[in-house]
């Protein structure tokens, strides 16, 4: 389980993509994050519910205005 860098709270996974029903219901329990059906190579990969702040795979790179 990843953490955030700023906080320490749980980062969840974002999703790209259709999402399926069940993919839905994870979003609703706040497991992942929806990311859209555009994607680039320069995404988020991990957000945090707390921060409101999405990340890159490695943490190091913030996304705000995520």
């Amino acid at each position: 389980m990843k953490k955030c860098p700023k906080c320490h709270e749980r980062l969840v996974k974002i999703i790209y993509g259709l999402p399926a029903p069940e993919l839905w219901e994870s979003y609703e329990r706040g497991e992942v994050v929806l990311g859209g059906c555009c994607v680039s190579d320069d995404d988020p990969k991990y957000f945090c519910n707390s921060c409101k702040v999405g990340f890159s795979a490695d943490l190091k790179k913030e996304y705000r205005d995520y």
